[in-house]
């Protein structure tokens, strides 16, 4: 109930967890988090009760990195969060999320790479900012470039808590690698189970 996010690794002997290292992510409780991988690191998102949705990039056991705050899609609690995970050449790494008043997002999450956070009018948008609980500030250069992304698509899902959500893939690239999601399964506290389609974001099964 901290807001603080922690990673764990097995240690050698024994197989016990140890932590790595922690980070204070959000002002309210973590209600959900989701990892997936992105440029040979591992991309870790998390939801809380103060309506604020994080990227953070963990690498080498070592550090978790502020990557990308997201903006607009939320008026209540995130309860859930889904990262893709689009390893096909070229793919990119979406992700979804809902809220307690069935408020469902749709988001591009930017590459470990990118220096720009792009929002749904493909306008590019960073801020300066101390760190994960710092302000913003355009005052000082040596703080990190935080990138800031708008969703691409918000949307009215259900009448109550979105508590689960799922990608559904279909098939795999001729490659092996994973392909994009075709389908987004979300789960409510309203008793309701909907299938949307990620392309058009039109229910197409409930």
């Amino acid at each position: 109930a901290d807001g603080v996010i922690r990673a764990f690794f097995s240690s050698s002997k024994g197989g016990d967890l140890q932590q790595a290292t922690s980070v204070a992510a959000h002002s309210g409780p973590i209600k959900c988090l989701s990892t997936s991988s992105i440029g040979g690191k591992t991309l870790v998102a998390t939801g809380s009760m103060d309506q604020t949705l994080i990227t953070h990039l963990y690498q080498n056991n070592k550090s978790l990195d502020l990557h990308a705050v997201y903006l607009g899609g939320h008026t209540n609690s995130i309860g859930s969060v889904v990262l893709s995970n689009d390893n096909s050449p070229g793919g990119k790494t979406i992700m979804a999320s809902g809220d307690w008043d069935g408020g469902l997002a749709i988001w591009s999450v930017p590459s470990s790479s990118d220096g720009e956070g792009v929002d749904s009018t493909g306008e590019n948008t960073t801020k300066k900012r101390k760190g994960s609980k710092g302000g913003i500030d355009k005052s000082d250069d040596n703080s990190a470039t935080i990138q800031e992304v708008k969703p691409l698509q918000s949307i009215k899902a259900h009448a109550s808590n979105i508590s689960g959500l799922a990608w559904g893939y279909n098939g795999s690239s001729n490659d092996g690698s994973s392909s994009a999601p075709t389908t987004l399964l979300t789960g409510s506290w309203d008793h309701g189970l909907k299938v949307y389609d990620t392309t058009r974001m039109d229910c197409i099964l409930t």
